[in-house]
């Protein structure tokens, strides 16, 4: 692809007239199309200082990736729009990859539990009310999302355990973050989820401190 991407994420400013600009409200479910008719619109100089690849062009795909995620739209239009930051911009490099061949494959449903499973989405019945904002399930098939200070302690959302109801473990959260298992933390369990939360990880600094340390040898 030469361009994945997503809305802008600025408050867009309102206007009576201009550029129209997508929610995923205005996504047709059942056609997957895209629905003008009761967009609000924000002014052309907004739409002007957009990076080019957060512009839709024709032949792009639009993906909703939270509420009513995993919906893939293919743009047929050459009208200027711009969209909200819940919705994902996909841009096939037409040479190699067809359009309608990659918004069918969006649909397959294997493509839409790895894109539930991966935390694009939130997990919506943990409990009674239906959900928690920003708790996501994480997935035995794919890596972990970043572990966030905020999210491990108790009484926070943030990420759960992939087979059970229930958040991790320091121990599971130290695995995660690619710690030594006898890795000692101190404090209660808030101050030490708090701790692996802030660290960068291990293994993933680990590569790059080792490609600058062979250039600066050379």
């Amino acid at each position: 692809c030469d361009t994945i991407t997503d809305g802008d994420h600025m408050p867009p400013p309102k206007s009576e007239n201009g550029i129209p600009f997508i929610t995923i409200s205005d996504i047709n479910k059942d056609t997957r199309e895209l629905d003008f008719s009761k967009t609000f619109h924000v002014p052309q100089d907004y739409f002007d200082e957009l990076k080019e690849e957060r512009k839709a062009k024709k032949n792009d795909i639009l993906y909703t990736v939270t509420g009513s995620y995993g919906i893939p739209v293919i743009v047929r239009t050459d009208k200027p729009f711009c969209f909200q930051r819940h919705i994902a911009l996909i841009r096939p490099t037409q040479e190699r990859l067809l359009t309608i061949f990659l918004c069918w494959w969006a649909l397959c449903p294997s493509v839409k539990y790895l894109s539930t499973s991966s935390g694009i989405t939130y997990f919506k019945d943990f409990n009674a009310e239906g959900s928690f904002f920003s708790l996501k399930r994480e997935s035995m098939e794919t890596p972990a999302s970043t572990i966030l200070a905020a999210g491990t302690c108790l009484g926070s959302a943030g990420q759960i355990h992939p087979l059970y109801d229930r958040k991790f473990t320091i121990a599971e959260l130290k695995r995660i973050d690619s710690l030594p298992d006898d890795f000692i933390l101190t404090g209660d369990l808030n101050q030490q989820g708090e701790r692996i939360g802030r660290m960068a990880m291990t293994l993933k600094n680990f590569f790059p401190c080792m490609a600058v340390r062979l250039m600066a040898k050379a």
